[in-house]
């Protein structure tokens, strides 16, 4: 199974652009909620046995409302 490269470890790791100040000061509290988020969804696609990713997807190709999925893969084995 491939896994995503993002990985949600509940601290700001010094990588990411969460970490910069700037980013820090414009969404303020709001980080910590979508943080939090992100890791339950971690926790969800554990439990079903499949990445962060391939849960994005499943969610998007399954609801109605979504018209267009466009995704960053530059590989045919990145999808």
């Amino acid at each position: 199974m491939e896994h995503s490269k993002v990985e949600f470890a509940g601290d700001v790791n010094d990588g990411i652009r969460f970490a910069d100040p700037f980013f820090n000061n414009l969404f303020g509290d709001m980080f910590g909620f979508v943080w939090s988020k992100s890791d339950e969804l971690k926790m969800t696609s554990n439990e079903l046995g499949c990445s962060l990713t391939h849960l994005s997807m499943a969610w998007c190709i399954s609801n109605e409302s979504v018209f267009m999925v466009l995704v960053g893969a530059s590989r045919p084995s990145h999808l």
